[in-house]
């Protein structure tokens, strides 16, 4: 598709003319102007796109997220350049009439709904979540509730640093890759330096960089076998026996502990809050939501229902092209 947003300054002869006063310098200037008098940023007998229809489309993205998406110029191009597309093709369509289409006509009414629906789903998440800015403390109790109820959430497990030396079973099959762990963890166990032998021999490779130092890990992250031989040793610099995993023979080495600690209710208690605020936010929208069903009641009218999935059901065809026998009444 051609680009009339040139990612260099348009020329006095271009087609599209960028206003002289620039996009940049509007970016993050508050809410638009109406439209009519908002700046204009590129226009043509076609159509014209304005600061306020930037406005619009940037705001469906979250807030903290537009600057960083405007910042980035290709993707504003590509932006502004999807605005005019829509605004010029929709001026042909309404020439052509196409607005007047039953099924269209509706279908334009049921996107402005949809539009209305989430600005005003949007705007109830923002004040309920106001409503519990404005009075946290009473949500304190709650929030202790939670935290003595749920207490295992705030406990930071058990961690150990080891090393290892990783011997695949290669073509020698297993017994070989045992002998070869075993080997290694004898040259350790004399005095080899653990992380020299395993830039050297390790077939682990992220060890020629590390030289087999994997950090603290919890008991979760790695292999069960694994994990049952590195938790059990006890002082630094200690040696696991040659331990089997999924990945072959390991020869493991403690480099340090941290105990499981509990988190306190203060250190929690942001988290904690959050949580709430945010289980409060949804309990609203799914209270308003159904309250559209219920205040008043809905009329449904059944027949109907069924007569359109009946009606489909007749006309639907199997994935080998043979049409569905009708379902019995």
């Amino acid at each position: 598709m051609p680009n009339p947003f040139s990612l260099r300054r348009p020329g006095p002869g271009a087609t599209l003319a960028i206003a002289a006063l620039g996009l940049a310098g509007w970016l993050g200037a508050g809410p638009a102007a109406a439209a009519d008098e908002a700046p204009t940023i590129a226009e043509s007998p076609r159509g014209r796109i304005t600061l306020a229809d930037y406005d619009a489309e940037i705001a469906k993205l979250p807030e903290a997220a537009r600057s960083q998406f405007a910042a980035n110029r290709s993707r504003l191009v590509q932006l502004l350049n999807s605005l005019y597309l829509n605004r010029a093709v929709a001026t042909d369509a309404r020439a052509l009439g196409i607005d007047r289409d039953p099924i269209v006509a509706r279908q334009i009414e049921l996107l402005v709904e949809k539009t209305l629906t989430q600005a005003r789903i949007e705007k109830l998440d923002r004040d309920t979540g106001a409503a519990f800015d404005a009075n946290p403390e009473k949500f304190v109790a709650r929030a202790r509730e939670l935290y003595t109820t749920t207490s295992e959430k705030f406990r930071t497990p058990e961690k150990v640093r080891v090393s290892h030396i990783l011997v695949k079973i290669g073509t020698g099959g297993d017994a070989a890759a045992k002998d070869r762990a075993e080997d290694l963890r004898a040259k350790v166990a004399a005095g080899a330096i653990f992380a020299d032998l395993a830039r050297e021999a390790s077939d682990d490779p992220t060890a020629k960089r590390n030289g087999g130092d994997l950090g603290f890990i919890v008991a979760s992250q790695v292999d069960p076998a694994f994990a049952a031989a590195a938790f059990a040793l006890k002082t630094t610099g200690e040696l696991s026996p040659v331990t089997k995993s999924a990945f072959g023979y390991h020869v493991i080495q403690l480099q340090g502990r941290q105990p499981a600690a509990q988190r306190s209710f203060d250190q929690a208690r942001k988290e904690i809050m959050a949580e709430i605020r945010q289980a409060l936010i949804e309990s609203e929208r799914t209270l308003y939501q159904g309250s559209m069903f219920t205040d008043p009641p809905v009329k449904v009218n059944e027949e109907l229902i069924e007569k359109i999935n009946a009606d489909a059901r007749a006309k639907a065809t199997l994935i080998d092209g043979s049409p569905k026998p009708k379902a019995a009444r």
